[in-house]
């Protein structure tokens, strides 16, 4: 009977710990800025905030550590129009300061080097 008593203690003080599901959700939230376009992307919880496609764009980030020169390269080929835009990525990821900057020869160069992240 003391043995089923402890048991049941034990699970109980389990269940009661803080675990996983407790756990602190750290931020990511980074505003980005592509030329005249600007919004937010929100990928603690649910991906959102303004990105067309945050869901995936979130997916990219994190697989490359929330840095955008990580980000997978497109294949395609784009014009030799010179027609320069600077990207920006400011905010938060994984509780980590970002701040990015990079010009790209044209809107075609910035998405062959940063997949969906600025695709808005």
């Amino acid at each position: 009977m003391r043995t089923i008593a402890a048991a049941a203690a034990a699970a109980l003080t389990l269940l009661l710990l803080p675990g996983p599901a407790a756990a602190r959700v750290v931020p990511s939230r980074l505003t980005l800025s592509a030329g005249d376009h600007r919004l937010d992307l929100l990928c603690s919880g649910v991906p959102g905030g303004g990105h067309p496609q945050a869901a995936r764009a979130c997916a990219e980030l994190a697989a490359a550590d929330g840095d955008p020169d990580r980000l997978p390269h497109g294949n395609g080929i784009c014009p030799m129009v010179y027609q320069p835009v600077t990207a920006r990525a400011d905010g938060l990821w994984d509780g980590r300061v970002v701040r990015w900057t990079r010009e790209f020869a044209n809107s075609c160069t910035l998405h062959q080097a940063t997949g969906t992240l600025f695709a808005f």
